[in-house]
């Protein structure tokens, strides 16, 4: 997950260019990096490793021309990938084995691409690679835990007869909450939690989307979920 604004502060060398920071009008005060600076090591992953495939869920405040621009610059372009809303995913081996676009500046339509981009911000005539995360591919649980005693099942954007089911597992103020990652991120609290609200809305989740990782043993409920 990964949060987009158009740079609007003093610095020169960030002028005119997107960033990952997180915070809304606080944006840049708690870190930032250029989004074409961070979008360069997703493009060596996917080079030393030919057997993955990334998925960028994107809360974008820039426009799709911005969003292209760093992708460019990053070298990823030949590794998008498009998908009608309509049509079924291609199985995971058939995209790890399909070669990468041609075409390194200009994206282009790779039914088939190793890195998926859902954003929740699209325009009119957007290229088929940026798709509508919420519009027609997902739908999540709540984000806006502030205690563990609220984390639920219940739904918030999307659809839940979209393709793609997103768990947010993470309590936040500001920022997100180091503690409480600690607690809910253990095994037991976290496989639970993935049980309850796969049992209430009947559909296995696709996404699990946490904070501080390596607190607890998410990575290993991850593997399990996956058959590793």
């Amino acid at each position: 997950m990964l949060d987009l604004h158009p740079y609007q502060g003093p610095l020169k060398k960030y002028k005119n260019q997107v960033i990952l920071c997180h915070g809304g009008k606080a944006c840049g005060l708690l870190g930032m990096e250029l989004a074409q600076n961070v979008f360069k090591n997703f493009r060596t992953f996917l080079e030393e490793n030919p057997q993955e495939i990334l998925t960028f869920i994107l809360e974008s405040y820039v426009s799709t021309r911005d969003l292209k621009q760093s992708l460019e610059k990053a070298g990823l372009t030949s590794y998008l990938h498009c998908q009608s809303p309509h049509a079924s995913w291609p199985l995971f081996k058939e995209m790890i084995e399909a070669p990468p676009s041609d075409d390194k500046h200009s994206p282009t339509c790779n039914k088939k691409g190793r890195l998926v981009i859902l954003n929740d911000r699209r325009e009119e005539n957007d290229p088929a690679w940026n798709l509508d995360l919420f519009g027609h591919f997902a739908f999540e649980t709540k984000y806006s835990y502030r205690k563990i005693n609220d984390l639920d099942c219940d739904l918030n954007r999307g659809n839940p007869s979209h393709s793609l089911f997103i768990l947010n597992h993470f309590t936040t103020f500001i920022s997100g909450k180091k503690r409480d990652a600690k607690k809910i991120n253990r095994y037991n609290f976290l496989k639970k939690r993935i049980h309850n609200c796969q049992i209430k809305n009947q559909r296995k989740i696709n996404f699990l989307t946490i904070d501080f990782f390596k607190n607890g043993e998410a990575l290993k409920v991850v593997d399990e979920l996956n058959h590793l």
